[in-house]
C-alpha cells in the first residue's frame, strides 16, 4: 500500500472518529498513551506454542482505534455498538480487575476484556466491517483465534464465564 493510500486511510478514520468525539486530539490522546506505555514491539505469530498474553499486548493501541472506529460505523447494529462502548470505557477506567498504574500487567485485563469481545463482534457481524476498520498490520482475525484459544486454556473458567456471559447480553 502507498503512502496516499495509507493518507487517504487515515483520513476516512479520522472523519468516523469525528463523528464519535469532535476533537481530534482526544481520539488519539488515549491511543498515543498505550502505544508508548506498551512499545513497538512486535510478537512471532510463528510459534503460537511459545507466547503468553503479554507478547500481545502491543495489539491494545490497535484495538482500542478498533473499538472507536467500530463504534462510529454505521453498518454496525446498535446493540453492538452498546456492546463495543462497555469495552471502551473499561479500558479508559484506570480502575479494574488489574488496575492500569500497574505496568504492563495493568492492562492485561483489558486486553483479554477486548479480544473476547472482539470474538463475539466477528460472530455477529459481518467481518469486512471489522477489518475495515482494523488500522494494525496483523492477520486480525487469526491472531483472535489464537488469543482466545490462550485465554480459555490460561485463565480461571468462573472468571471466563462471567466474562462471556455478559458478551452474551449483545447476541443479536
Amino acid at each position: 500500500m502507498g503512502d496516499s493510500d495509507d493518507n487517504a486511510k487515515k483520513e476516512k478514520y479520522i472523519k468516523l472518529s469525528n463523528e464519535v468525539v469532535s476533537d481530534e486530539a482526544k481520539i488519539f490522546k488515549f491511543y498515543d498513551k498505550l502505544r508508548k506505555k506498551i512499545g513497538k514491539g512486535k510478537t512471532d505469530l510463528s510459534k503460537p506454542h511459545v507466547l503468553n498474553i503479554r507478547d500481545f499486548l502491543f495489539l491494545l493501541p490497535d484495538i482500542f482505534i478498533l473499538l472507536t472506529r467500530t463504534l462510529a460505523d454505521k453498518r454496525v447494529p446498535k446493540n453492538q455498538k452498546i456492546m463495543v462502548s462497555c469495552i471502551i470505557g473499561y479500558i479508559i477506567m484506570p480502575i479494574d480487575l488489574i488496575p492500569d498504574f500497574i505496568p504492563v500487567f495493568g492492562l492485561i485485563d483489558d486486553f483479554i476484556i477486548a479480544i473476547i469481545g472482539i470474538n463475539y463482534l466477528l460472530t455477529e457481524i459481518d467481518n469486512k466491517i471489522i477489518l475495515d476498520n482494523w488500522p494494525g498490520r496483523e492477520n486480525l482475525i487469526d491472531t483472535v483465534k489464537l488469543l482466545i484459544f490462550k485465554i480459555e486454556n490460561n485463565i480461571q473458567k468462573p472468571l471466563l464465564n462471567r466474562v462471556k456471559k455478559f458478551f452474551e447480553l449483545f447476541r443479536g
